[in-house]
This record gives structure tokens, C-alpha cells and sequence, in this order.
């Protein structure tokens, strides 16, 4: 029997780091507050995979997940068509805790990419090996890089390497971090939503397209 090909893949986050009240953070709370529907908070509520504790707050619906800790907000999503979705999630959230001390947020991107190689690890490894920083007498099986650089008024941070999905796949992920003092300065009061509307859709627009330079210059320097 013909094993099944790995399916590309791709995952989607809003990160805001801030003091949380968890249990707040309950499928109903969603449901009373226009974030999601009746229908979808009690999809949520009766699943069986509901956590809701004084720690963590963890659940999912409508083809995302949320999970709320004491110090961190995420909600994340496979499906690159529910962006927007979570978005939504997200503003609408924070305009209800507008008093709730912000002092970060961040979007990450992930992509599980198909290159066409028998083995990206092993072609990641000649690039490093071939790049003249040291270690060019070295026999590199596999290698992986970070980079780190200004973006607009943030942070953005690029990490490439093997895919755990399949060894014919490569991983980029890409992270944009923004502190809120230096967006907002010492304001304690301030409107999350609109900072996270100016930036969501421009950074995912990068992210992709970094991803795909990236893909475009490995399989490039392979042929």
C-alpha cells in the first residue's frame, strides 16, 4: 500500500503578553461579548476539551484555539482562511479589557513547505557548510538558522530548518514582536485593537513573502 504524502501546512498566531484573569477567558464570556456565537460556545463547553483553571484556560472552536495563561493571550489557527477570524477575536477581546496592563504583542507565521528535495536538512547543511564562517572542513548533515532585525516599529525574527513533517519539507517561521511602551510610551490606558489592525494583515503579508524568497533561493542554489 502507497504511503500518503504529507500535506503543507501552515500556522497562524496573535500573542499578547499581559496580566489575565484565565477563567475569564470561558467559551460563554466569548459568546456574551460578540466574539463567537451560541452555537459555538456551546460547541466549545460540551467538547470534552475544554480547560478552564485558575492557571490555564484552553479551548477550541470555529477552526481556532485559544488559550489564556496568567501572563500570556494566544489565539492561533491552521487554516489561513480564518486570519481575518482571529483578528476579529482579538480586537474584540482586548476592547472589552481595555484596562488590562499590556506590555506586549506579537504575530507568528509558520509554513510547512515541499521544496522538490530528498532532504532539506542535508541541503541546509551544505549552504551553512558552504558560507565560510569556520566550518567548511566539517561534514554538515543537517543545520538550521536564526535571524533577528528591525521591522517598522518592531522586531522580526525569521527561523529556517528541517520540517518535522516530512524530510522533503522545510520549515520557515517567522515571529514580529512589538513592545507596547515604545508604541504607546508611558500611557497606562490605551486601545489595543487598532495597533494589532495596523500591523496583522502587513506582517503576514511579509511573512509570506520572506517565506517565499527563502524557498525560491534554496531550491535555486540546489538545481
Amino acid at each position: 500500500m502507497m504511503s500518503q504524502e504529507a500535506a503543507e501546512s501552515e500556522l497562524f498566531s496573535i500573542v499578547v503578553l499581559a496580566k489575565m484573569i484565565p477563567t475569564l477567558h470561558h467559551p460563554r464570556w466569548y459568546q456574551e461579548v460578540g466574539a463567537i456565537d451560541e452555537l459555538a460556545a456551546e460547541s466549545a463547553a460540551k467538547s470534552g476539551k475544554l480547560v478552564c483553571i485558575p492557571p490555564l484556560t484552553q479551548f477550541s472552536v470555529m477552526g481556532f484555539t485559544i488559550a489564556c495563561a496568567e501572563e500570556r493571550w494566544q489565539i492561533q489557527t491552521e487554516n489561513g482562511d480564518a486570519s481575518q477570524k482571529i483578528l476579529r477575536v482579538a480586537k474584540i477581546v482586548f476592547e472589552q479589557l481595555h484596562h488590562t496592563p499590556v506590555s506586549a504583542f506579537g504575530f507568528n507565521f509558520g509554513f510547512h513547505r515541499r521544496l522538490g528535495l530528498d532532504n532539506v536538512g542535508q541541503s541546509l547543511g551544505k549552504i551553512v557548510s558552504q558560507a565560510s564562517v569556520g566550518i567548511d572542513d566539517l561534514q554538515v548533515d543537517a543545520a538550521e538558522w536564526k535571524t533577528k532585525s528591525p521591522h517598522h516599529d518592531g522586531v522580526a525574527s525569521f527561523s529556517v530548518l528541517p520540517s518535522t513533517v516530512a524530510p522533503d519539507m522545510l520549515h520557515v517561521s517567522c515571529n514580529f514582536h512589538y513592545d507596547v511602551k515604545a508604541l504607546v510610551g508611558d500611557e497606562t490606558l490605551f486601545k489595543l485593537a487598532p495597533l494589532l489592525n495596523e500591523r496583522f494583515d502587513r506582517d503576514r503579508l511579509a511573512a509570506e513573502e520572506r517565506a517565499s524568497s527563502i524557498i525560491a533561493a534554496i531550491r535555486g542554489r540546489e538545481r
